[in-house]
């Protein structure tokens, strides 16, 4: 799936970028910054993908070709004066402390060009004071993370969400600035912020607060346009009073702000910078959520020095401490002897609460909260399983544990893992690993030096020269063919005679296939244990070619050894150019012909250019498919009824997933997603949509049963899914005992610390599980004494197979080994009524299928249980 282009984001990658991954290196957001693919030239580029990016500016400090460019509404704001629309300023305090000497000017110019009224946001931030203190006081919030800072917000959304209800529900001083001005001064103008920070155009565009802001004007920006185009006026100031809230852009302004009101005793973390601030969230994040910080609140911000020097204001201005030393004449400023004024010198902390409370008497609390938006699932990173990450490094020359270490940093990432599972997401690719491109130039040198080329025990090619090899093949032939052989069964000639044994095979077939190799002029390398590659130039072979034939009668002619007498035989795999498809791709090709072979059947040929292509291309289809309902809300969800073998009442539901307008079933779309890595976020929609039906049943008067969720052996990457699905239950008010979880035996069976913490996740939740598809898979009934589920599923397979006249004694025996066990037993599959008897016979507790109902829409669902109540 391709994010979206740099013409879509905030922040994006001009014409100066070298791809040098400095950005990559400084960037807290995971994906957020894409090297592209090299262009003709051989040069790449670092792309910006908007939905991860938080618009820290983290990557504007790094880089040292100003490639980096962001995007705001200055122009717009201009552009809507000129036609006359009414608009209105709202101005950062950090502006002034920027621009002291042509702050009232610049106002005086956009006065004259039409602005109505100038508020500064300081007052906004006295109002996001007393929001935080009241509501600390009034609800028991503390340990709260605050929020006026954008990208902080945004950095919690995307990759935090387990945060999002430690956030102060508390506007920022923007927005707390926007609703006292419509509210209580009735102003009903557009709203231009003057403002310090990139990120603040998605907080302004935030549905949350849609309408109170309409543009987002930085700094930067602004003052090139007004000195571009000669903008200035009579002096004007802004129009409302503000207290301490100026000193808010500071690093620790909002502490400040909060001692100031309630005393020094107040224990608040003050966290600010990128990278530190970030990593302090990362390494945090159960601590804060679990509330077992001991802080009354935490004061993060993204900006180092604070918004006074935002990610939108003049470098110049930035890297010194000129505009703090202008903040701080402006706080002292604010400071007065009045003794009933918030701001006194002279009060005690109680006092100045109370001043402001009285100044604020009139508004309500709840006119200034917000919500917060979880955007987790656009920025989730799949977690490469061991095959992957070993297929990644094979792709990038890395065949060594060392190699996979080396962890130079070149390529932004901290570790050479790292950089693997970015190629493994589409973040990068392994032309941006300086370890590949060294190795692609020291493999030319290799291929003259026979000792660390050739196969210490066979004295044919290592795996390592197939690609450079096939590469050289390619470029010097109009055609060639890639040949893999696998041994069948060669495990048991190592464990019934043992490795001397089997080393001898080993060399004994190699002998056989050099001869064929020299025949053929092929190049024969050794490239597994027991797998043979064979690099065919200058001729395109099919299953029937003599020298396909000849490698086969290789393998199956007889070997004597030591009086032991073997016949064997083995899987060979062929893949065919293809146009544009590189070398290590070919090669992947005829490994997967090989495995297709090996499943056909021992001693089998099998071309990939054939039905594996058809295959692949039916997937890319399905895949295609899959991103649209994916990112269009294209699924939903039908219910089969569960019925009591007894009373024949419907007892629970499983809920299943369909694509809308398409003929493809989940028998299809389920393996290519699983295949993707996208089963995660199917797996989290169909969740959220059974469990929203679920509440409108109940929001109905339908009382509720327990419905089944299926869960995907391969959605165990998805480690937050448990706290996904105790959100769902908590946002929709159903509870854990009406949800259950399918899930297959090989999770049940799969006991590694992964697996078996999900498992405890689910207890620990209340939900319960139920094994799917017994009976499929592994079925040692062994297992089934330790295994945490409360009832079994038997699979359809089983009935059609076993449930049949005078063969159905294994399904009593596995009913009753169930309930002896203490587990329920759910028999899917039913359809016809000589069924159902022999199951109530057998004394099944529930069974499924379409001898009762097929699968059924919500109203369908509801009016079978109704008519069977």
């Amino acid at each position: 799936m391709k994010p979206l282009t740099d013409k879509e984001s905030l922040v994006y990658t001009n014409e100066n970028c070298v791809g040098c991954n400095k950005c990559i290196k400084v960037c807290s957001c995971v994906g957020a910054c894409i090297s592209t693919e090299p262009d003709e030239r051989g040069v790449s580029r670092i792309n910006v993908d908007p939905k991860r990016c938080v618009a820290c500016g983290a990557c504007f400090d790094a880089c040292d070709h100003n490639a980096r460019s962001w995007r705001d509404d200055t122009d717009a704001f201009f552009a809507d004066l000129h036609k006359g629309d009414s608009i209105s300023v709202l101005i950062a305090p950090a502006f002034k402390a920027n621009y002291p000497e042509e702050y009232e000017q610049v106002l005086g110019g956009l006065k004259k060009l039409g602005v109505k009224r100038f508020i500064n946001v300081s007052f906004g931030a006295d109002i996001t004071t007393w929001g935080y203190i009241n509501y600390i006081r009034q609800y028991g919030f503390t340990g709260g993370i605050s929020q006026p800072c954008p990208a902080v917000v945004a950095y919690i959304e995307k990759y935090h969400p387990e945060l999002l209800l430690k956030l102060f529900p508390v506007q920022s001083p923007l927005m707390c600035a926007a609703i006292y001005a419509r509210k209580e001064l009735g102003i009903t103008d557009k709203f231009a912020f003057i403002s310090p920070c990139i990120a603040k155009k998605m907080e302004i565009d935030d549905p949350h607060n849609k309408g109170l802001v309409q543009y987002n004007v930085t700094f930067d920006h602004l003052m090139h346009y007004v000195r571009s185009h000669q903008i200035e006026g009579e002096p004007v100031t802004d129009e409302i009073g503000y207290g301490l809230g100026a000193y808010y852009p500071t690093p620790g302004g909002l502490m400040e702000n909060v001692r100031w009101l309630v005393g020094d005793e107040a224990f608040i973390r003050e966290i600010s910078g990128e990278k530190r601030m970030y990593r302090y969230l990362d390494k945090n994040a159960k601590l804060i959520a679990d509330g077992e910080t001991p802080f009354l609140m935490i004061d993060a911000l993204n900006c180092e020095k604070g918004c006074i020097c935002g990610t939108a204001v003049d470098l110049s201005m930035a890297s010194t401490d000129k505009a703090l030393y202008n903040l701080l004449k402006i706080r002292e400023s604010v400071k007065n002897n009045n003794k009933n004024d918030a701001w006194g010198r002279n009060l005690s902390a109680q006092e100045r609460m109370d001043a402001l409370n009285r100044q604020f008497a009139s508004l309500r609390l709840d006119d200034y909260l917000r919500e917060y938006t979880d955007r987790s699932a656009a920025c989730h990173v799949r977690e490469p399983l061991e095959e992957d990450m070993e297929k990644i490094f094979i792709s990038m020359r890395k065949f060594t544990e060392e190699s996979r270490n080396i962890n130079c940093t070149s390529c932004g990432y901290d570790t050479c893992r790292q950089m693997a599972k970015a190629i493994y997401n589409g973040f990068n690719h392994r032309e941006n690993c300086i370890y590949y491109l060294k190795r692609e130039v020291e493999d030319e040198k290799e291929l003259l030096n026979y000792e660390t080329t050739h196969d210490a025990d066979l004295r044919i090619w290592r795996r390592r020269l197939a690609v450079p090899l096939l590469a050289k093949i390619m470029r010097n032939s109009t055609e060639w063919s890639v040949v893999m052989a696998d041994i069948d069964g060669f495990r048991n000639v190592n464990s019934t005679y043992g490795t001397q044994i089997a080393d001898k095979v080993l060399l004994t077939l190699t002998e056989r296939l050099k001869t064929i190799s020299g025949k053929w002029q092929m190049e024969l390398i050794r490239y597994a244990g027991d797998e043979f590659l064979f690099l065919m130039p200058d001729l395109l072979a099919k299953s029937d070619h003599p020298a396909v034939l000849e490698i086969l009668k290789a393998f199956s002619d007889p070997i004597i050894l030591d009086n032991i007498f073997l016949k064997l035989s083995a899987s060979v795999g062929i893949a065919l150019p293809v146009d544009n498809l590189e070398a290590e791709h070919l090669i992947a090709n005829a490994e997967d012909a090989m495995d297709e072979a090996r499943r056909r059947g021992k001693n089998q040929v099998y071309v990939y250019s054939e039905e594996l292509k058809d295959r692949a291309h039916e997937e890319h289809t399905i895949s295609e498919k899959l991103i649209d309902a994916i990112e269009n809300d294209k699924f939903y969800m039908l219910y089969q009824p569960k019925v009591d073998v007894k009373t024949k009442l419907v007892n629970g539901y499983e809920a299943l997933v369909r694509m809308k307008d398409s003929k493809i079933g989940p028998a299809q779309f389920i393996p290519v997603a699983e295949k993707n890595g996208w089963i995660w976020r199917i797996g989290r929609i169909t969740t959220e949509l059974t469990i929203r039906q679920m509440a409108v049943w109940r929001g109905l008067g339908y009382p509720l049963q327990p419905v089944s969720i299926n869960y995907s052996s391969r959605q165990i990457s998805d480690s937050e899914y448990v706290s996904f699905l105790e959100e769902m239950l908590q946002r929709y008010n159903i509870p854990s005992n009406l949800v259950e979880i399918e899930i297959t035996e090989s999770v049940f069976l799969d006991r590694t610390a992964h697996a078996e913490l999900l498992l405890d996740r689910f207890r620990k939740a209340g939900i319960r599980l139920v094994m799917d598809d017994f009976g499929i898979g592994y079925s040692a009934l062994g297992y089934l004494t330790y295994i945490p589920v409360e009832t079994i599923k038997l699979d359809k397979s089983l009935v059609d197979n076993y449930l049949v006249q005078g063969n159905d004694s294994i399904i009593k025996d596995v009913i009753n080994l169930s309930h002896d066990l203490g587990k329920g037993m759910v028999v899917e599959g039913v359809e016809t009524g000589w069924q159902y008897e022999r199951l109530k016979e057998f004394g099944a507790d529930t069974i499924q299928g379409y001898y009762f109902s097929k699968p059924l829409d919500p109203k369908e669902a509801i009016a079978f249980q109704n008519a069977n109540s």
